[in-house]
C-alpha cells in the first residue's frame, strides 16, 4: 500500500455528511475490492465521491476494473471527478431505474461488485431492481446496515430471493446520529439459478456467517 493509497482512504470522505463515515469502514472497503478483485463494480448513491474514490484506488491496486456510479443529485467535486476519471464513470438520475443503464457501461453487462448505498428508505428497491444485471458470484454491500430500514430491507430480501447468500455483518459498532444508528456493512453474495453446482464457490455459503461470528464480526 502506497503513500497515495492511505491518503484517499483516510481524505476519501469529505464534508460533514461522509458516506463512509468511520475508518474502520473505508479500510473494510478498500481491503474487499483488493481482495475481491471485481471488473465490474456499481455503486448506487455516491454523493460526495468518497466511497467511489476508495473503490477507484483498490481497483489501481489490483490493475484492473471499472467502477459505475448511480446518483440523483451527485455532489462530488471537480477535484475528485478528475481524480477518478480513468475508471469511474457517473449517471445521474434515480435508482433503480438507471441500473439498466448502468450495466450497458460494460461489454459483459453484468456486474460482480455492487456497493448500496442510496437512498436507506428503499435498498429493497436497490438490492431488486439490481439482481436481473449481477455475475454469478457478484458480491453486493449494503452499507449503513445498523440503520432500521435498510436492515429491514435486507432482511426482506433474503427471505424472497434464494439466490442470495447471506455472508453476515462485517463489523459490529455503529454510529448514532439523531438517535438513529448507522454505518456497518452487510455482505450478501448472488448465485445464478442458470450456474452448475459445481461451479459454485465454497467460500461464501451459508456456514461462513457463523465463522464470521466467531471472528467477533457478528
Amino acid at each position: 500500500m502506497n503513500l497515495e493509497t492511505m491518503r484517499v482512504i483516510f481524505d476519501a470522505a469529505r464534508g460533514p455528511s461522509q458516506a463512509v463515515e468511520k475508518l474502520e469502514d473505508r479500510l473494510l472497503l478498500f481491503a474487499l475490492i483488493f481482495g475481491i478483485k471485481p471488473k465490474r463494480c456499481l455503486e448506487i448513491g455516491t454523493f460526495q465521491g468518497g466511497s467511489a474514490q476508495i473503490i477507484v484506488s483498490a481497483l489501481d491496486a489490483c490493475g484492473q476494473g471499472k467502477l459505475v456510479s448511480i446518483d440523483p443529485a451527485p455532489k462530488i467535486p471537480e477535484e475528485v471527478r478528475a481524480e477518478i476519471a480513468h475508471r469511474h464513470e457517473l449517471i445521474v438520475g434515480p435508482s433503480p431505474a438507471c441500473i439498466a443503464a448502468a450495466s450497458k457501461r460494460f461489454e459483459e453487462g453484468r456486474f460482480d461488485f455492487v456497493f448500496i448505498d442510496g437512498d436507506h428508505d428503499r435498498a429493497y428497491a436497490d438490492i431488486e431492481g439490481v439482481l436481473p444485471f449481477l455475475a454469478h458470484g457478484a458480491y453486493l454491500l449494503c452499507h449503513d446496515c445498523f440503520y432500521k430500514n435498510v436492515k429491514r430491507d435486507i432482511q426482506r430480501a433474503l427471505s424472497r430471493f434464494p439466490q442470495l447468500v447471506d455472508c453476515g455483518i462485517l463489523g459490529n459498532k455503529f454510529v448514532e446520529i439523531d438517535g438513529h444508528p448507522w454505518t456497518g456493512t452487510h455482505m450478501l453474495r448472488f448465485t445464478s439459478p442458470e450456474a452448475s453446482p459445481h461451479s459454485r464457490s465454497p467460500h461464501f455459503r451459508p456456514g461462513f456467517r457463523q465463522l464470521l461470528r466467531r471472528l467477533s464480526w457478528k
